[in-house]
């Protein structure tokens, strides 16, 4: 019997490769070690490291990150999902203190972790965010999880700051 992951980090990869072994490090590095990945999309690499933790999910060329997530939701196995996209860098402790925030708040729908360098958006970035399963999806047809997916978690319930910057964009 196969125990389930507590987290499911999604990793859209919509024709961005850049960085993804320093993302895949990050995750490997992390102190929450019950998660599973799904790298999913049109570029998603066909040799990824030899971990059962990892499954690839290949989609038609052309699809957008809405469509890529919401795919890898649908086959996500853990309670709680988050983000890990190409380039992005997770700190040791970043899928711990987002879980153990949504634990201590049981009315919460989401958590964000701090992000230690913005990239011209001042909403919340995939990277930053880990939710609750819900039935919500983003819209197929966007690459912007803000008005989309946010607002209807944050619609849904309580959202929760870690209290610490936790990922990087890692110079990508």
């Amino acid at each position: 019997m196969s125990i389930l992951p507590q987290v499911s980090v999604i990793m859209p990869l919509n024709g961005h490769r850049h960085g993804i072994g320093r993302a895949l490090d990050s995750l490997a590095a992390q102190s929450l070690r019950n998660w599973e990945l799904l790298v999913v999309g049109d570029s998603a690499p066909r040799a990824l490291p030899h971990d059962a933790r990892i499954r690839r999910i290949g989609l038609p060329t052309a699809a957008c990150v809405g469509q890529a997530i919401n795919e890898a939701m649908e086959r996500s196995r853990a309670p709680l999902l988050a983000y890990l996209p190409a380039g992005g860098i997770y700190y040791p402790d970043h899928l711990r203190d987002l879980a153990d925030c949504l634990a201590a708040s049981p009315a919460a729908v989401l958590a964000y972790a701090g992000l230690r360098e913005r990239r011209g958006n001042s909403g919340l970035q995939l990277i930053q965010c880990m939710h609750r399963r819900t039935p919500w999806r983003m819209h197929a047809g966007t690459d912007d999880p803000g008005h989309w997916l946010w607002t209807r978690l944050r619609n849904g319930g309580a959202v929760e700051y870690s209290g610490s910057a936790s990922c990087d964009w890692g110079g990508a």
